[in-house]
């Protein structure tokens, strides 16, 4: 009975060899795309959870509307204006459950350092705590200042129009009004004293507007990150138009909120 030849047999090796060496390359390769498609969807969920937790703490932030000057309580290094990044923000914020709250205020500080968004729940302490890496913008807008250099950003949304005190009632903000003739009242503060005996109010979100006819401005916030993606052949686009090398790419997230604590 004829068998295979040697010739057969080291031929059979070779195809065999070749197939296994396929299916490796294109199993290795599929690990390869896998592991980076991870790496790129935990990175926008962080930069999602980020952005939430940041716009959640400028929902927070105390509008002065007597501040006189057009940040009303905020100090940001472009004042609003142009489409530079935010390097520094601070702002009051109100958290009478806070223990660093005195008067039920207490001063938040976000920074960029070396591509990473830091942040002080106490700015006064000095304490920057790393939340976020490889960013590469980080912007607040005010929405009723400077709206030409918006045009700028891509995608960006349009800015959403002032509201008064019975508008953001009605979109489920609880409103009050201090005159001084409260309990609650903080002597000559127009902030709520968190030791007050009447601790109802405690906790909840305020609106301290006696004017009803007083506009409420609405804030942009804007972060954007580097991911890998080492998949790229043409180079992509930041939020700005400008081109990014091969093997980078970048996200970026808008929310939009209006401040909801507001202090005559």
């Amino acid at each position: 009975m004829a068998g295979f030849t040697l010739v057969e047999l080291m031929v059979t090796l070779v195809i065999s060899s070749l197939m296994l060496s396929s299916l490796f390359s294109l199993y290795f390769t599929y690990q390869k795309h896998s592991a980076n498609n991870a790496a790129r969807i935990d990175a926008v969920q962080e930069l999602d959870l980020i952005l939430k937790f940041v716009a959640q703490d400028l929902r927070n932030s105390i509008y002065s509307v007597a501040n006189g000057d057009a940040k009303a309580g905020y100090s940001e290094n472009n004042n609003f204006i142009g489409s530079s990044a935010t390097t520094q923000l601070d702002f009051w914020s109100w958290a009478p459950l806070d223990a660093l709250s005195a008067d039920g205020r207490v001063k938040r500080r976000y920074d960029i350092s070396a591509g990473t968004l830091r942040y002080d729940r106490e700015a006064s302490a000095g304490n920057m705590s790393q939340i976020l890496q490889n960013v590469t913008f980080f912007k607040v807008f005010r929405d009723d200042i400077d709206v030409a250099s918006r045009s700028n950003f891509t995608d960006i949304p349009a800015p959403l129009p002032p509201l008064n005190r019975n508008q953001m009632v009605d979109r489920g903000v609880e409103s009050f009004s201090f005159d001084g003739s409260y309990t609650e009242y903080n002597g000559n503060s127009p902030y709520l004293s968190p030791t007050t005996a009447n601790t109802a109010l405690i906790g909840k979100i305020k609106v301290f507007q006696p004017n009803p006819t007083t506009m409420v401005p609405s804030f942009t916030l804007l972060i954007e990150i580097a991911i890998d993606d080492k998949n790229q052949t043409v180079s992509s686009k930041d939020v700005l138009g400008n081109s990014v090398p091969l093997g980078s790419k970048r996200v970026w997230r808008y929310l939009q909120l209006y401040p909801q604590v507001v202090i005559p």
